[in-house]
């Protein structure tokens, strides 16, 4: 397959070990061994987790979100101010 430029050698930590089987119906299968990638790998954790998006319920290219009580950007989290109005407004108790 080299001779022919359809692979060439790589010493890449992101390129796998390469084996080629041949098949009962004389077709060819690649074998690979991808556990140098996996270990460099970020993992997914959201599919570990069963956890699922929603496209419509996503926010791409906000500089801040709102999410559960808390504005996240990159300026780190803080309480979301909508959501304590009502304790800073709150009555100063009088004797």
């Amino acid at each position: 397959m080299s001779n022919h430029n359809v692979i060439e050698a790589s010493s890449s930590p992101w390129c796998s070990p390469v084996v080629l089987v041949k098949k009962k119906d004389n077709s060819l299968r690649f074998c690979v061994d991808y556990r140098r990638l996996n270990d460099i790998t970020k993992k997914d954790r959201l599919h570990k987790a069963n956890l699922k998006l929603s496209a419509k319920k996503c926010l791409f290219f906000k500089r801040a979100v709102s999410y559960l009580g808390h504005i996240i950007s990159e300026d780190g989290v803080r309480t979301d101010p909508e959501k304590i109005v009502a304790v800073k407004d709150w009555p100063v108790p009088k004797r």
